[in-house]
This record gives C-alpha cells, sequence and structure tokens, in this order.
C-alpha cells in the first residue's frame, strides 16, 4: 500500500493524505465526550473574545457549528447582542460556491445545505472591504496557518475570488493541530489559530 501511495503524483498523494488525515480527524472530534468539549470550547471562545483583532473588530464573518465542531452559537449571539454586525455563509451545492450574508438574529434563520441553518437569500449580501475578521472551520490546521476542511473547497474559492483583507482565524481543539498539513498551491492560509491549549499566530499574520 506504500509503495503504491508513493507512485501516485504528488498532487494526487497529498490528496490522499488530506483525506485519510480529515476521517482521522472528524473521527476523533466525535469521540470527544460532550462535557469534555464545552469545557474545551469554552478556553477557545475565551481567548477569541480576547484577541486583538476581535476586540477592534465591527464586522465578521462566521459559521454555525456543523456536527461535533466547537458550539459558536452564545458567542455569536452575544456579538450581535452588542450591536456589531455578523455574517454567515450561504452555500450553492451545485457549483460549490458560497456567499455571505448579513444577520441580525440567529433564530431568524432557514434550513439550508447540509443541514444547516442559513441567511435568507434576500438578505444583505457581505462587501469585502467591510470585513475585519473572518472565523474559518477546519478539521486540521498546522501552526503555519494550512488547514484541512472538509474537502469540498468552499472557503479556499471564495478567499480566491474574494478582496477582503479580513483577518482569518481558526477555531480547533488541540488534538486537531497537526505539525504540518498537506498544502496544494491553492489553498487559503489562516492568521491565528486558536486551540484550547495555545495559539499560534503565522507568518501570514505578520504581512
Amino acid at each position: 500500500m506504500v509503495l503504491k501511495a508513493l507512485d501516485l503524483p504528488e498532487d494526487q498523494l497529498r490528496a490522499q493524505v488530506k483525506a485519510q488525515l480529515r476521517a482521522r480527524m472528524q473521527s476523533l472530534r466525535d469521540a470527544l465526550p460532550l462535557q469534555a468539549g464545552q469545557k474545551r470550547a469554552s478556553k477557545i471562545i475565551e481567548t477569541l473574545k480576547n484577541t486583538a483583532e476581535l476586540k477592534k473588530a465591527k464586522t465578521l464573518a462566521a459559521y454555525l457549528p456543523f456536527g461535533s465542531e466547537i458550539e459558536l452559537r452564545p458567542f455569536l449571539e452575544d456579538w450581535l447582542a452588542k450591536g456589531k454586525i455578523l455574517f454567515l455563509p450561504r452555500s450553492q451545492l451545485s457549483n460549490h460556491t458560497m456567499s455571505f450574508h448579513r444577520v441580525f438574529s440567529l433564530q431568524a434563520l432557514q434550513p439550508g445545505s447540509f443541514d444547516i441553518e442559513e441567511p435568507a437569500g434576500d438578505a444583505p449580501l457581505l462587501e469585502d472591504s467591510s470585513l475585519d475578521v473572518i472565523l474559518v472551520p477546519a478539521l486540521a490546521v498546522d501552526p503555519t496557518g494550512h488547514r484541512i476542511g472538509y474537502g469540498r473547497g468552499y472557503y479556499d474559492r471564495w478567499f480566491a475570488q474574494s478582496q477582503t483583507t479580513a483577518f482569518r482565524i481558526c477555531l480547533v481543539y488541540d488534538f486537531q493541530l497537526i505539525p504540518e498539513a498537506p498544502a496544494h498551491e491553492h489553498d487559503q492560509l489562516v492568521q491565528l489559530v486558536i486551540t484550547d491549549t495555545a495559539s499560534y499566530r503565522t507568518k501570514l499574520a505578520a504581512k
């Protein structure tokens, strides 16, 4: 098996390794006991709240948790309660693209793709230049900011087409931090990785 893998073209080998890591991290995260996950998540959110870029931000793009992802709803409710601006994504399954729309209340969301609630289609569309911070989901990420998502490329594609200069933050449990993620040229890096035990500013953050 290993010898056959080594015979693969480099891009295919990277894709294979990503798929294996993706499955492994999904399994580990799903196996995390609820109480332990909540305790870890509270530490992550507390670190996020104290991040300099978020403290001065007025506009935030985020996502609602899917499956065993870190629970963000209380944090997002608090963000809105402070009168700040929130954008959440709408996914287009036909072409694997997404757009961000303004949300005034999480209670106003509608059933959407992947059983995740989304803003209404006529909700105000994000203007790239107005965004301060964006939270980027991941199944795994390394200290340089390379992340492994769910394999559909929604965020990589959105960043490639966007003109945003928003500060990019990835929130993961500490076991989702890996030494090095297989990288492709089209991969979009994050600038800050926050786990329940530490945070890492990447080289991209210094640019």
